[in-house]
């Protein structure tokens, strides 16, 4: 089947998948022997974009259930149940989660602003803005030690550039491409 939101375990052994089927997706582990492991177990509900804590232990993924989308959080070994994060009427998908396990950076569709990046804090378990402009800000990652966030923003025209800024906050923004 095709595979999408392909992302490689943090110690390499393994990968988390979302399984596109006609009627939507699921997430699935796939380890180097072959052996594959099933988190979600319908497709209907469009789940995708699967990103690993850092860790290793649980997995993150976007899903649209009871008609709305939302974040949630299962264990990466397929044991245990699925924990809502947040959720809303806007399409959302995680990106990154810091290295420290605190902060999760993920992308939300909003019509008003176009694409925007939020931060998700386990330790408050609240979501907020981190950018929201009329721009499509995208393809966040957190930097290793916690302190930059990179990211896609068409904010000088038509073409998207990367960007980097301080995280969680602080002064200054650089366009690096």
């Amino acid at each position: 089947g095709p595979y999408r939101g392909i992302e490689v375990s943090p110690d390499g052994t393994r990968i988390a998948v979302h399984r596109h089927e006609p009627a939507g997706g699921d997430i699935f582990v796939i380890e180097p022997r072959g052996a594959v492991t099933r988190l979600t177990f319908d497709a209907a509900r469009q789940n995708s974009m699967p990103i690993w804590s850092p860790d290793g232990t649980r997995i993150v993924y976007s899903s649209m259930q009871k008609g709305k989308w939302g974040l949630y959080q299962t264990l990466s070994n397929g044991s245990g149940t699925e924990q809502l994060l947040i959720e809303s009427d806007l399409p959302k998908a995680p990106m990154s989660w810091s290295a420290d396990g605190k902060r999760l950076a993920f992308w939300v569709q909003d019509p008003k602003t176009a694409g925007d990046v939020w931060v998700y804090s386990f330790d408050d378990k609240k979501a907020e803005p981190f950018l929201a402009t009329p721009f499509n800000e995208s393809h966040a990652q957190i930097s290793f030690d916690g302190k930059w966030i990179a990211y896609t923003s068409n904010s000088t025209g038509n073409r998207s550039e990367v960007y980097v800024r301080p995280f969680p906050s602080g002064s200054g923004v650089y366009q690096i491409s």
